[in-house]
């Protein structure tokens, strides 16, 4: 189910649970945290869920009861934590979270679970997220500078190239600490 682009704004209550619908695709509708949660609630059984776009500053509610959700994008959210999505990463599902271009200085869930891959590219983060080196299915995506252009340390990974593409154990061979 695709409402990509549309600007609806908030979505309202569905009065039916919607099981068969496993994509959804919100981006960029205006939707906010806490006038999309009556409408996030019908879609229960989703797999994918793509909501960025939107100024929602934290994940909504409905979206932690998504038991069989895998794959989450939230790209331009204008998120400043993201304690909010550490849930999910506990469940043993989420396999790919996209989290770039929002304003998150920290990431270090308690648990990475089952994620296979990892979008912090330019958001504010100044460390490695803790954890990643035990993770080893693990593949992250980040850059060493902001999107304003102002450089990141992150430990000596300004060796790396921006926007590397790598897994934990090639950090080691790549960009030794």
């Amino acid at each position: 189910l695709e409402f990509q682009g549309l600007q609806t704004g908030d979505l309202p209550a569905l009065a039916e649970q919607l099981p068969a619908v496993t994509t959804l695709d919100l981006s960029m509708v205006g939707i906010t945290t806490q006038g999309s949660n009556g409408f996030l609630d019908a879609f229960a059984n989703l797999d994918t869920l793509s909501i960025s776009g939107n100024q929602l500053a934290s994940l909504p509610g409905p979206v932690l009861r998504m038991r069989h959700l895998q794959r989450l994008d939230m790209q331009y959210c204008d998120l400043h934590s993201a304690t909010s999505l550490y849930p999910l990463l506990t469940r043993a599902r989420l396999r790919s979270l996209d989290l770039g271009y929002n304003e998150i200085r920290a990431f270090n869930p308690p648990d990475f679970g089952v994620l296979e891959t990892l979008d912090l590219r330019y958001n504010r983060l100044t460390e490695w997220p803790a954890g990643v080196w035990q993770t080893p299915q693990l593949t992250m995506r980040t850059s060493t500078s902001s999107s304003r252009g102002s450089s990141s340390s992150m430990g000596s990974i300004e060796k790396c190239p921006p926007f590397s593409r790598i897994t934990a154990a090639e950090i080691f061979i790549a960009c030794p600490l």
